[in-house]
């Protein structure tokens, strides 16, 4: 059995540093459970009990129900893409399509009417499980890909506008929902404004930890070059001394 290929200033026997292969080998069982707790959990969601009882509450419906909808949907995903590279596709080139229709999903399941109409009627309700559910598919193999540039471009769409519609929930004396009462849609707008800058702060600091583990391995990198060359060097030199000596007993 092949050893896995381990990369240079790497760890030996690190597990971020194996050979593809054996990496997806070895994170395809927990992908696999990864899909069957997200089926789980959205079989779970979708039961009359527990959707009445996130509904009855407009911040439970769009702070606890709705993310938890798109988390199945990511959950499933990985299943369906057991390897940690995902795949490629020339209808979702660097992610942007996936991206597109998650901001659109969001959009909507943002407009007060439409939330009136997930409460009142059962088809506008299996649309928004299923729309969600399609919108953590497509955050899942779209993320990645998009890189650090696309995500912030997503992010600084999706996120100014959860803003401005949770200052709305909260600032208007008026109520925007017809199935929700003026102090829960105001807490709604608090709980909004708090899940933008928790969203903000960990994608920042993802970039942040990123950028420095990359300037570190570029100072190794830096490092091992030159010793290499010495060494090449030192090589080179002493075989030239062996030809001389070779030379001189001839």
């Amino acid at each position: 059995m092949p050893e896995p290929v381990v990369l240079a200033n790497t760890p030996r026997g690190s597990v971020a540093h194996t050979h593809p292969q054996g990496l997806a080998k070895l994170l395809a069982p927990w992908q696999r459970r990864q899909g069957l707790i997200g089926g789980v959990l959205w079989v779970v969601l979708a039961l009359p009990f527990f959707r009445e009882l996130l509904q009855a509450q407009m911040w439970s419906h769009m702070v606890l129900q709705l993310p938890a909808l798109a988390l199945c949907g990511a959950l499933m995903a990985s299943a369906a893409t057991p390897d940690d590279h995902t795949p490629q596709h020339p209808w979702n080139a660097h992610g942007m399509t996936g991206l597109c229709f998650c901001a659109l999903v969001l959009t909507l399941s943002m407009v007060p009417r439409v939330l009136d109409m997930a409460v009142t009627d059962a088809t506008w309700n299996a649309c928004k499980f299923i729309g969600l559910t399609l919108c953590g598919m497509a955050w899942r193999v779209s993320w990645r890909p998009a890189a650090w540039v696309l995500q912030g471009f997503f992010l600084g769409n999706v996120l100014p506008m959860m803003a401005v519609v949770g200052y709305l929930y909260q600032d208007t004396p008026l109520r925007v929902c017809n199935a929700y009462g003026l102090q829960d849609q105001q807490r709604t707008g608090l709980l909004l404004n708090t899940l933008v800058g928790v969203v903000a702060a960990v994608w920042l600091w993802q970039v942040l930890r990123a950028t420095s583990a990359e300037e570190v391995d570029a100072q190794e990198v830096g490092a091992v070059v030159p010793t290499h060359g010495a060494q090449q060097m030192r090589c080179s030199t002493l075989n030239g001394v062996s030809k001389d000596s070779r030379q001189r007993r001839l």
